[in-house]
C-alpha cells in the first residue's frame, strides 16, 4: 500500500474569469450564482475540473483512473454508477459492495482517494473545499444572439440563444487536506501533487464558450508539521484584494493588473501558528502583484514560484 499523507495542508486557490460564466445555476436559466453583489462557485465545479484534467492524462489507470466521469457506450447510452461498479468490481448494486471491494476502488480511483465517490462509503474524505466567492463586487450580463440553421425540409430557420456572463471576477477557494482522513482513503503525497497540478492546469483547460478565459492566479499551500493535527481556518480571509488608486469602485475592476494581493494580515496570522507550520509554498501567475510577503516568516520558509 502507498504511504499516506504525513502532513496536513491548508490551501487557497485564486483564479479569475473574464466574459464567462464560472458556474451557472441550472435551476435559474444558467444564471450566475449570486449572493448580493458577489458571485460564488460550488466545490462540485472545481472537482469536475480536477477529474476531467486527470482523466485526460496518460497515467496508469490501475492507480489513477477516475470513477465519477461523463461517459457513453457505443450505443450512446450514459454509463452510470451501476455499470461502473459492475465493470470494476463485478457487483450489480451498491448493496452488494463488501469491504474488499472498497479496497479495490480506493486503490484504482484517485478521485475516490481524494474526495467524493458517488457511492455510499462510511468515510471522511481528506480533501474538503468550501465554495469559491468573488473577492470584489461583480455584475451579471445577459448576452443574446440569433442562430440560423436549416430544417429537415431544407428551409432556413432562426432561433434566439442567450447566456449569462460576468465581465470580470476574481474568485477564491479555501480548502483543507486532512492527513488523518488520508489514512482511510490511501491518499498519498503524489496524489496531492497531482491534485495541485490538476487545479492549476485544469482551470486553464476550461476551453468552452461559457468557461473560456478562466486563469489560475495564486495557489497558496501552508504545510503543517507532521502530526500537528490542526489548521488555521479561514486563511483566505487574510489575503486582501487591493484595487489600484485609479480604480474608483470595485465594479470597475476588469483585469488582474487592476489589483494587488496584500499579505500583511496573512503574515500576522501565520505567526500565530509559527510553531506548527513547516513551510509555505506559493505558485503565482507572472502578472499577479503580491505585496508585504517576506521570503521568511519567523523561521518558516516562504517559496514563491512565478509562472
Amino acid at each position: 500500500m502507498t504511504e499516506t499523507l504525513k502532513n496536513r495542508h491548508e490551501l487557497i486557490f485564486i483564479y479569475d474569469v473574464k466574459y464567462s460564466n464560472p458556474n451557472g445555476d441550472p435551476t435559474e436559466n444558467n444564471e450566475l450564482r449570486m449572493i448580493g453583489d458577489k458571485c460564488f462557485v460550488t466545490d462540485v465545479r472545481l472537482k469536475r475540473t480536477i477529474r476531467d484534467y486527470i482523466d485526460e492524462l496518460d497515467l496508469d489507470k490501475e492507480k489513477y483512473d477516475i470513477f465519477v466521469k461523463e461517459e457513453i457506450d457505443k450505443n450512446w447510452k450514459v454509463i452510470d454508477v451501476k455499470w461502473r461498479l459492475k465493470e470494476t468490481i463485478w457487483v450489480n448494486s451498491e448493496k452488494d459492495i463488501k469491504p474488499e471491494h472498497i479496497e479495490s476502488l480506493k486503490n484504482k480511483f484517485v478521485d475516490i482517494r481524494l474526495f467524493w465517490s458517488a457511492i455510499k462509503m462510511k468515510l471522511t474524505w481528506p480533501v474538503q473545499f468550501n465554495f469559491a466567492e468573488s473577492m470584489h463586487k461583480v455584475s451579471m450580463m445577459k448576452i443574446a444572439w440569433t442562430t440560423v440553421f436549416s430544417s429537415w425540409e431544407g428551409k432556413w430557420q432562426w432561433t434566439f440563444t442567450e447566456m449569462f456572463i460576468t465581465p470580470y471576477a476574481i474568485l477564491s477557494y479555501h480548502w483543507i487536506v486532512n492527513d488523518i482522513a488520508s489514512k482511510k482513503t490511501y491518499m498519498s503525497d503524489d496524489d496531492l501533487k497531482l491534485l495541485k497540478e490538476a487545479i492549476w492546469n485544469g482551470t486553464k483547460n476550461l476551453i468552452t464558450r461559457s468557461k473560456f478565459e478562466q486563469l489560475p492566479r495564486l495557489l497558496v499551500d501552508v504545510k503543517f508539521k507532521e502530526w500537528t493535527k490542526t489548521h488555521i481556518w479561514e486563511l483566505d480571509k487574510y489575503i486582501k484584494l487591493v484595487k489600484n488608486e485609479n480604480i474608483i469602485d470595485e465594479s470597475a475592476i476588469v483585469d488582474i493588473e487592476d489589483v494587488s494581493f496584500d499579505f500583511s494580515d496573512f503574515v500576522e496570522r501565520i505567526k500565530d501558528f509559527k510553531d506548527k507550520i513547516e513551510s509555505i509554498e506559493i505558485q503565482a501567475d507572472k502578472r499577479v502583484k503580491i505585496e508585504n510577503l517576506p521570503k521568511k516568516i519567523e523561521d518558516i520558509e516562504v517559496s514563491i514560484n512565478k509562472i
